[in-house]
C-alpha cells in the first residue's frame, strides 16, 4: 500500500548513495542525491533566489524502484542507480529521463545525463550567448563572460514538456546535444546533484512553474 503523504522523501539506493525528492506545487520535483540526509542547500536557496513551495508527495513501490506523485506530475526512480523518469499526471511516455553520476576523474563533481528525443527543441540558459535562441546542438559554458553572456541562468525547458533547473552556483557546462545529439549533459565540477524537474505545457505552463519557483516581476 502507498505510504501516507508528505512533502519530502529520502530514498536509499542500492549503489550506496541516497536520494531526496521534494514535491513542488504546480507540477514538479526537487531531486538531491549524495551521502546522509541530502539536505544540502545551494546559494540560490540560502539567499532566497529560489523559493520552492512544497506540495504533498505520494510514494509507492513499483517494479525496480519507486513512484512519486504530486497533484500534477509523476517521477519514477530506479532503486539500483537513481535513474529518473518524469512525466505529467496521466501521460504515457516520460517527458524526461536520465540520472546524475560522479564526474569522470573528479570525485568532487557530478554529471547530469538526460536523453533527448528526435525533433525536441531546447530553450533557456538566459543570456549565455548572443547568436542563438534554440539551444540544442551546442555546448555552453555557464559563467559570466564580457560581451558574450552577462547573465547565464541554469534553466532549460523543452518542447517535450519538461523544465530543468540545475541548482548550483558553480561555473559549469551544458552540452545540449553537441557531443552526442541525443544526450543532454550538465557537467558541474563541485557539489552534490541538485535539480528542479518541472512538468507542463511548453512554453506557458513551464514558464509559469519556473517563475513560481524563481520569482515573478
Amino acid at each position: 500500500m502507498p505510504t501516507p503523504r508528505a512533502a519530502s522523501r529520502l530514498l536509499r539506493l542500492k549503489n550506496g548513495s541516497n536520494l531526496r525528492v521534494d514535491g513542488l506545487a504546480g507540477g514538479g520535483f526537487r531531486v538531491r542525491s549524495g551521502p546522509g540526509d541530502c539536505l544540502h542547500e545551494s546559494g540560490l536557496n540560502r539567499y532566497g533566489i529560489l523559493a520552492p513551495e512544497l506540495a504533498p508527495l505520494r510514494l509507492a513501490a513499483e517494479p525496480g524502484g519507486w513512484r512519486l506523485e504530486t497533484a500534477d506530475a509523476v517521477l519514477s526512480v530506479k532503486a539500483a542507480d537513481g535513474r529518473l523518469a518524469l512525466r505529467r499526471k496521466g501521460a504515457g511516455a516520460p517527458a524526461l529521463a536520465g540520472r546524475a553520476r560522479p564526474a569522470p576523474g573528479n570525485e568532487k563533481g557530478f554529471v547530469g545525463e538526460f536523453r533527448l528525443k528526435k525533433g525536441e527543441r531546447l530553450y533557456g540558459l538566459g543570456d549565455v550567448n548572443r547568436d542563438c535562441i534554440q539551444r540544442r546542438g551546442r555546448r555552453y559554458e555557464m559563467q559570466i563572460k564580457n560581451v558574450i553572456g552577462y547573465c547565464p541562468i541554469p534553466f532549460l525547458m523543452s518542447t517535450a514538456g519538461w523544465g530543468l533547473l540545475t541548482n548550483t552556483t558553480w561555473f559549469h557546462a551544458v552540452d545540449a546535444g553537441a557531443a552526442d545529439p541525443d544526450r543532454l549533459a550538465i557537467e558541474v565540477p563541485q557539489g552534490f546533484p541538485d535539480f528542479y524537474l518541472l512538468a507542463g505545457d511548453f512554453p506557458r505552463g513551464l514558464l509559469d512553474r519556473y517563475t513560481r519557483l524563481a520569482g515573478r516581476q
